[in-house]
C-alpha cells in the first residue's frame, strides 16, 4: 500500500513539474505578435495590439532588450492560475515563473488595456504597464544564475520593473514618507523604483551591475528617507 501511495505521489509530482516547466501543454492555443507569444486555452482575446505595443515601447528602453528578445505570456485568468503555474513567487496581477520563464497574467482585459487581480476584483491597473514590468523582471532574471532568483530579495526586480514600465503615475516621492506601504501595493512598487533609481544614480552603475552587488534595501530606504522625508 505504501509503495502504491509513493508511486502515485511521484507520478503526481512529476506531472506537476512537467506543467511548471512546460505550461504550453496546458495552454495549447497561441498567437504571435512582434516579440510576444500570447498563450491561452480556447479563443484568445482580440484587440491585443494596443496593450502589447505600449508594453513594447517601454520594454525597448531596457538595457537588456534586443530585437531577438521573446516573451511568452500566459492568460492565467486569476489568482488560482498564478499560484498553480508560478507557485514560488509573489504577484497579484502578474507573475514570472523562474522555472519556465513565462509571464502569467491575472484577469487581463486587452480591449480596455486593463487588468484585475481576479475577475471579481475592482482595483484595476494598466495592462501594458503590468506586462512591461513583468517583461523587465523576466529580462533581469535571465541575467542571474538559474533558480538563484528565488533566493534573491525582490526589491531590485520590482523596482526595475517599476522604472521600465513607468509605474502607475499615482504617486510623488513625498508619498513614501507616510505609513508603511503594504505588500503588493502600487505604492510599495513605486518605493522600490525610487530605491533602485537612487542606487543607480548614486553609485553610477547600470542595473546589470546592481544585480552583481550586495546592496541592502534597508540602506537604500535610509537614503530615500533622508532625501525625500528629511530624516
Amino acid at each position: 500500500m505504501k509503495n502504491i501511495i509513493l508511486i502515485a505521489f511521484l507520478a503526481a509530482a512529476g506531472g506537476y513539474w512537467l506543467l511548471l516547466s512546460r505550461p504550453a501543454l496546458y495552454y495549447p492555443d497561441s498567437r504571435e505578435y512582434k516579440c510576444f507569444t500570447l498563450r491561452g486555452r480556447g479563443e484568445l482575446p482580440s484587440g491585443t495590439q494596443l496593450a502589447l505595443d505600449r508594453a513594447l515601447a517601454s520594454i525597448s528602453a531596457s538595457e537588456f532588450f534586443s530585437p531577438d528578445t521573446k516573451f511568452d505570456i500566459y492568460l492565467a485568468g486569476g489568482p488560482r492560475g498564478l499560484s498553480f503555474f508560478a507557485p514560488f513567487v509573489a504577484g497579484n496581477y502578474s507573475r514570472v515563473s523562474p522555472i519556465s520563464g513565462g509571464i502569467f497574467l491575472a484577469a487581463a482585459r486587452f480591449d480596455g488595456d486593463s487588468i484585475l487581480p481576479s475577475p471579481e476584483a475592482a482595483e484595476t491597473r494598466d495592462l501594458n504597464k503590468v506586462i512591461a514590468a513583468a517583461a523587465a523582471r523576466k529580462m533581469a532574471m535571465d541575467r542571474v544564475k538559474p533558480l538563484t532568483y528565488i533566493y534573491m530579495t525582490d526589491w531590485e526586480f520590482a523596482g526595475y520593473g517599476e522604472i521600465i514600465s513607468g509605474g502607475s503615475g499615482l504617486f510623488k516621492p513625498e508619498d513614501i514618507c507616510g505609513k508603511e506601504a503594504p505588500e503588493g501595493s502600487a505604492l510599495l512598487e513605486y518605493k522600490y523604483g525610487l530605491a533602485v533609481a537612487l542606487v543607480l544614480s548614486e553609485e553610477k552603475m547600470s542595473f546589470a551591475n546592481l544585480l552583481d552587488k550586495n546592496f541592502s534595501y534597508e540602506g537604500a530606504e535610509r537614503q530615500l528617507k533622508q532625501r525625500y522625508c528629511g530624516r
